[in-house]
């Protein structure tokens, strides 16, 4: 257990040794909510001030971030500059080590979402809803198990970090401002917001999110669109699973005809 939580930390304070990466981190988010918190201050959306529904929308976005671009760079870099197998080495393996990774991002990003919260509080008085904090909590677990499994899909294909990080950005940015997450997809065109559903799996996230938030059912099925988000995210994880099975063994055939 001592060797995990020593790894942890030393995990947390790599992630901290990044300053642009930091400074992107908790800058973005409160950028974003100045930003079209003033654009669309006069905005309501299902009888809540579109302001207010910023705050969950950027948490979903502050996860997004610290899971695609931070966990999963930090990994393939480990990968790739062979300190995974220093690790093992030193009695890490590769699944200890992953995990230790993950606990530091997860928080990592918690830091992020408190500070952005914090500011919002004092900049707007927006208020965390402590009355839903279970269907809020439980759709936000869910969020992060489907941007776990994202993560895991993408590092499982790409094995570089230098091919690695601009497709994981490519992908954060297009669910970003494709998923209803910066402004809502109600403004989007009538054939573009039925569409979105079919290609961009976050919507079903924000839904149930913005709906446990607000305690408007009118927005999405809180229950609902959680066991859609987690049933895709089961089917990235089996497909990133068969995906290392399939290089594991041509890897292991190029070996054997050798």
């Amino acid at each position: 257990m001592k060797p995990v939580i020593s790894l942890t930390k030393y995990n947390f304070k790599l992630l901290f040794r990044d300053k642009s990466s930091v400074l992107m981190a908790f800058l973005m988010p409160i950028g974003f909510y100045i930003l079209f918190g003033f654009m669309l201050r006069n905005v309501e959306f299902s009888g809540s001030a579109l302001s207010d529904l910023l705050v969950p929308l950027y948490i979903v976005i502050i996860i997004g971030n610290a899971v695609i671009s931070v966990f999963g760079t930090f990994y393939v870099q480990a990968r790739e500059s062979g300190n995974l197998q220093k690790f093992k080495f030193m009695g890490v393996n590769e699944l200890c080590f992953s995990f230790t990774l993950f606990m530091a991002t997860f928080a990592f990003q918690l830091t992020v979402i408190f500070a952005f919260i914090g500011f919002t509080y004092f900049y707007n008085g927006t208020v965390f809803p402590m009355h839903n904090i279970i269907p809020v909590l439980a759709t936000l677990a869910v969020i992060e198990i489907f941007h776990f499994a994202v993560t895991f899909l993408l590092t499982s294909i790409l094995r570089k970090a230098s091919i690695y990080n601009p497709i994981s950005l490519a992908f954060y940015m297009y669910q970003m401002f494709l998923g209803g997450l910066t402004f809502p997809i109600e403004m989007f065109p009538q054939f573009l917001q039925k569409l979105v559903y079919y290609i961009n799996p976050i919507i079903y996230g924000r839904n149930a999110l913005l709906a446990a938030w607000t305690n408007n059912p009118s927005i999405g099925n809180v229950i609902k669109d959680n066991v859609i988000l987690l049933s895709i995210s089961v089917g990235l994880v089996i497909l990133a699973i068969c995906v290392q099975r399939f290089i594991f063994s041509q890897k292991t055939s190029a070996v054997l005809a050798q």
